[in-house]
């Protein structure tokens, strides 16, 4: 492995580890400060739409607590008895007093059993004004006197909240009402009339906008069918009063929510909308606990009939605000710690390899001079004996010169004394100290040289190659050592085809960031296996059938030593790749 892959080797093995342990402490620092933070959103909504369903039913209870004791008095008695001529005036200005004081009803009647106003006062600018006997008018046809005077003593009757009617349109501007009517009986149990409070609904309205301050989103009000009652959007208000606005609706506009707000009577969910809080009430069952013992009854349904819906929405914007800005933190922290993070592991990774190699230089040294001295005095002592062989083989080859068989087996036999004497000068020359002379070097000149004297001694044909690529090809090298490099790679080239077709390139490259030269040589032969790579610069490791196996392991080391790469790369064909530095480093 070279050393910029191992390098990059011990940086993976301890940048992995060290950015893997900061994600897992960012999610937990995300979800130490995110997690609280939802909770608390989703605590203060669940509390501002239990806040207002608890508005809405004190008002009720209040309501209902009035229209009884104003149905109950000494002045309706009277008024019922008919037998005190200024019962209706001093009906009148109870009525009156009463408006003032509670400010929350827009009129207080009283209608007789054929549904004409008697007594009617309206309250203007938190005055009462008790109204003209000639503008009085009949009510026997509305909903609320029918429905009110069918009913039982001490019940009642709760309209919609809706807006306010005059003389068929809708009032302007538009006052949202809630009539509450229930029958009055004289002391012999006579149903007589009927009492009607039209109880001002923005008092109410009010008080749930003051209640929402707190609320992280928009808090509404639906009705049964998923209208506005209450809402961020005044244009979407009481849509059901008026034709042209009939669609806008609250199911139209969040559909999927709407289908789970709708079966529950309350709940907390996300969805691509925001988060919806919801919480049912029943104004009806919160007024009968202020008159346990009374019947409450709306025309053609039930207390639970009459239903409506708070409904509390954080929109993902808000919702997701403090966690895309913790996310945006965090990801800074993240980016910047593990940058730092990488430029300290790479340091320490080139700091690691360095010791590391430095140390495999110095044993492989070591090693080197050892196998060097043995294989000298080994050369040595051999070299007499191996002279005394070729003297003695010279000697027989004489006596036998008329036997050819003979000559043919002391042929053979001087050739593996050769090849015994080339193995010596090859180790030796492996294992013994490198001291170079480095210099600039022109290496396309080296080359073609290198490549010329081997060219005229190989006994096969071969076509050579060469392309610039504009680089320039200046060196630093030792000239001697690296024309053997050279050699090697040329001689296993030649060996691998044939013909052989020999191909170099020059480009510029890079080595440790500084400028360097990068040699490209390519053979046209079979190519090398997978281990076959991975081996090639192993010392005594051949695919020839003859050869020590130390040509390739020379070149690396003649390379390296120079501060240089060197590698094999992929077909076609076998690819020397030599990288040689441009200056000293």
């Amino acid at each position: 492995m070279s050393h910029t892959g191992r390098v990059i080797r011990r940086f993976l093995l301890l940048f992995v580890p060290l950015v893997a342990l900061l994600g897992v402490v960012i999610v937990g620092l995300y979800a130490t400060l995110v997690g609280p933070e939802r909770i608390a959103v989703e605590i203060n909504e669940q509390n501002q739409v239990l806040l207002q369903s608890q508005v809405i039913a004190s008002d009720f209870r209040s309501v209902v607590a009035d229209l009884m004791i104003v149905a109950q008095s000494r002045a309706m008695a009277a008024m019922l008895e008919g037998s005190d001529p200024q019962a209706a005036r001093m009906l009148a200005e109870e009525f009156r007093l009463f408006a003032e004081q509670k400010g929350l009803y827009d009129q207080v009647r009283f209608l007789d059993d054929n549904g004409m106003e008697i007594v009617r006062v309206n309250l203007v600018a938190h005055k009462g004004a008790v109204v003209p006997e000639e503008q009085l008018q009949s009510k026997a046809t509305r909903y609320y006197f029918v429905d009110a005077f069918r009913l039982g003593p001490g019940a009642l009757v709760v309209s919609p909240l809706d807006l306010n009617v005059e003389n068929g349109r809708v009032e302007v501007p538009p006052k949202p009402t809630i009539r509450f009517a229930t029958p009055v009986v004289d002391a012999r149990g006579r149903k007589r009339g009927v009492v009607v409070l039209n109880y001002l609904g923005e008092n109410l309205l009010e008080k749930l906008r003051r209640v929402a301050v707190n609320s992280s989103g928009d808090v509404m009000l639906l009705n049964r069918e998923g209208y506005w009652l209450h809402g961020p959007d005044h244009h979407e208000l009481f849509a059901f009063m008026y034709l042209e606005r009939r669609g806008r609706t609250f199911p139209v506009q969040y559909a999927a929510a709407w289908k789970e707000i709708a079966v529950r009577e309350a709940g907390q969910f996300i969805d691509a909308a925001g988060m919806f809080t919801f919480r049912t009430i029943h104004p009806l069952v919160e007024a009968k606990r202020s008159a346990p013992d009374r019947p409450l009854a709306i025309a053609a349904a039930d207390d639970r009939h009459y239903a409506w819906k708070i409904v509390s929405r954080v929109s993902p914007e808000v919702l997701y605000a403090f966690s895309r800005t913790v996310t945006r933190a965090l990801l800074v922290a993240f980016a910047t710690i593990a940058l730092g993070l990488a430029v300290g592991s790479w340091l320490l990774a080139r700091l690691a390899v360095s010791h590391r190699e430095a140390r495999e230089r110095v044993l492989q040294s070591a090693r080197l001079a050892a196998i060097g001295e043995a294989m000298t005095g080994l050369a040595h002592e051999s070299r007499n004996a191996l002279q005394r062989s070729q003297a003695g083989l010279a000697m027989l080859g004489r006596r036998v010169k008329d036997q050819r068989e003979s000559l043919v087996l002391i042929d053979e036999i001087q050739r593996a004394q050769h090849d015994l004497h080339r193995l010596y000068e090859e180790v030796r020359t492996y294992a013994a100290p490198m001291n170079f002379s480095l210099a600039s070097c022109d290496a396309r000149r080296v080359v073609s040289e290198v490549w010329n004297e081997v060219a005229r001694g190989a006994a096969r044909p071969a076509r050579f190659h060469e392309e610039g690529n504009g680089a320039a090809t200046q060196c630093l090298a030792d000239d001697f050592a690296i024309r053997q490099a050279f050699r090697n790679i040329f001689e296993n080239a030649l060996a691998a085809a044939d013909p052989a077709e020999i191909r170099v390139a020059y480009s510029d490259a890079l080595l440790g960031g500084e400028p360097a030269l990068r040699i490209s040589i390519r053979d046209n032969g079979p190519g090398l296996s997978r281990e076959e790579r991975l081996r090639i610069f192993e010392p005594f490791f051949t695919t020839k059938a003859r050869g020590t196996g130390l040509g390739m392991a020379i070149t690396r080391r003649v390379i390296e030593s120079h501060g240089g790469a060197v590698e094999v790369g992929l077909g076609p064909g076998t690819e020397v790749i030599v990288t040689l530095p441009r200056r000293m480093r």
